[in-house]
Formats: structure tokens, sequence, C-alpha cells
């Protein structure tokens, strides 16, 4: 079992003007290729990580034990304005989180700011309330479908949808594209999928 540790303790030192901030969203049963690969690249490319969850000091588990992370703060205790991009990797973390008034905020909040929300699989779950995804395409795990459709979006069955400041993704097969794609939201050098 791998044991990620972000690069930030605390919201206090998260602070880097010229780096790259991302906040992960999990808690326990997290898709871990949906964190581990994203997780690699952006800490390769210099990208400030921050794990995020709903308890303080937590060890989350991934749904396929083969991560557990650390948490570094709540939900509670960072903003959307703190962060360059809020991940909510699939597995079964996304659906706990969505319980979570904190959590369902900080999201909100990313997307009305214009920070780039990055979901893959369930981890739409996290988006379904009408003015999150009014008239926007979508793409996530098909039991999604529904939750998306009544919130006023529109679900496609594609691999990454890239609408605004919203990056999904289907399944585990897409994380590649999807990590590819999330570089190129955040402006990495050397990452993007344009000619």
């Amino acid at each position: 079992m791998l044991i990620l540790t972000a690069t930030t303790t605390t919201v206090e030192s998260l602070p880097h003007p010229s780096r790259k901030r991302v906040g992960f969203l999990v808690t326990d049963q997290f898709e871990d290729l949906a964190v581990k690969v994203p997780f690699t690249a952006l800490s390769q490319a210099d990208v400030d990580v921050v794990m995020v969850s709903d308890r303080a000091n937590a060890q989350c588990s991934g749904l396929r034990g083969q991560l557990t992370l650390q948490s570094d703060v709540t939900a509670t205790d960072i903003s959307a304005s703190d962060l360059d991009a809020v991940i909510i990797p699939g597995g079964r973390s996304p659906e706990q989180l969505r319980h979570n008034g904190d959590a369902v905020s900080l999201v909100r909040d990313a997307l009305h700011d214009g920070t780039v929300v990055a979901a893959v699989g369930k981890g739409t779950q996290l988006l379904p309330e009408p003015d999150q995804l009014a008239g926007r395409q979508t793409t996530g795990h098909p039991s999604v479908r529904r939750q998306v459709n009544n919130a006023g979006g529109v679900y496609v069955d594609r691999p990454v949808v890239v609408e605004d400041n919203l990056l999904t993704a289907r399944r585990l097969s897409d994380i590649p594209m999807f990590t590819v794609m999330l570089c190129d939201c955040l402006d990495i050098p050397g990452s993007s999928s344009r000619p």
C-alpha cells in the first residue's frame, strides 16, 4: 500500500504566488487511480497538492486498498480562493462527501469563482445542484446520468468533457486523458494537449 502525503500541511502555508495549488477532495473509499495518476503528474510539475477531507488529520483509504492519504485540511478550513483546482476522485468517497455541507460548498464556490473543478467517474455526484450544472455538458459514471440530467445538466457519454472551468471524466480508463486535460486547464508548461 502506498501512502501519499501532500506538500502542504496548513492553509497558512498555501500562498505560493508562482505555484499552482490543487486540492483533492477525498474521504474513505476514494478511487485509488483517480488520485495516484493526477497526483503524480501534478507533483512532477511542482504543483502544491493539498488533501482536503471531511475530517482533520484523517487517514483515508482507497477503494482498492492501493493508497492511503493523510488529509491536510478539512473542507471547512479551506476555500475555493485558496486553490487553482479542486479534484474529486470517484469511488465511494463522493457519495459520502455529498452529505457534507462544507464539501458541497467548496465545490459550488469553486465552480462559481472560476476555479477548475475536475471530477472522475462518481465524483460527478458532488456537482448535481441546478445552479452548478444548468445547461453544462458533463460526463461521469453512468450511474450519475439521472442526477446530472435532473440538475439541468447534459450528460454525454464521452471519455472526457471540458466546459468552462468544469472537467469531467467517465471511468478509470479515461484517467490518462483526464490528467493531460487537467494539466492543460491549469496551464502547466509542457502539458498542452493542443498542437
